[in-house]
């Protein structure tokens, strides 16, 4: 029986540039993936759940990894994200279907399953030292070993359908609501 499933996440997002050099990494990533894997590798574009008034600091981007079966970039100074024991946050009312996100705060770029360090080897990085992609307009901005400082973003909730038949994962549709854009100014 089909049934569809609303979720509402309060995400914080890059500008424009960055996003796209994010769904560019997303792209290459599901390119790897095998075409007969049940759940597609990047459902949604690539989002951080991280409730707005939750960032302490500028957030700082690492390098791709991969944890429980999800391949992201972690997040510093972003708390209030799932711990790997929960489902989601009070915030987050994850649907049973999908795996559990990480328990780490983090741009999701798409689930793998056991492949996902088999993928990050083969895409040819996931070491702190990579450029954010070699592929995007953001590719002359180095992720170097402290990572890639932000210090433009907004939060927005990004709101998805996802219908399934059962275990079977169908098809998602998402919108992003409108961008609370914040700043922080470089500390001397």
């Amino acid at each position: 029986m089909m049934q569809k499933e609303i979720l509402t996440i309060d995400c914080l997002f890059l500008h424009d540039s960055l996003m796209s050099a994010l769904e560019s990494e997303q792209r290459r990533f599901r390119s790897l993936m095998r075409p007969d894997d049940p759940l597609p590798f990047g459902f949604l574009p690539p989002f951080c759940p991280c409730p707005a008034g939750t960032v302490t600091d500028y957030p700082v981007l690492g390098a791709p990894e991969a944890r429980d079966g999800w391949i992201l970039r972690p997040v510093s100074h972003c708390w209030g994200t799932a711990g790997p024991e929960e489902k989601g946050s009070p915030a987050i009312a994850w649907p049973e279907v999908l795996p559990r996100l990480p328990g780490i705060p983090g741009f999701i770029l798409g689930y793998a399953g056991n492949e996902a360090e088999g993928i990050l080897a083969r895409s040819g990085g996931a070491s702190a030292t990579d450029r954010l992609t070699a592929d995007s307009v953001a590719s002359s901005l180095p992720c170097g070993p402290e990572g890639l400082p932000v210090r433009v973003w907004y939060h927005a909730a990004l709101t998805a359908e996802i219908e399934r038949d059962g275990p079977a994962f169908i098809s998602a549709r998402y919108e992003i609501g409108p961008a609370r854009w914040e700043k922080r100014d470089r500390q001397s």
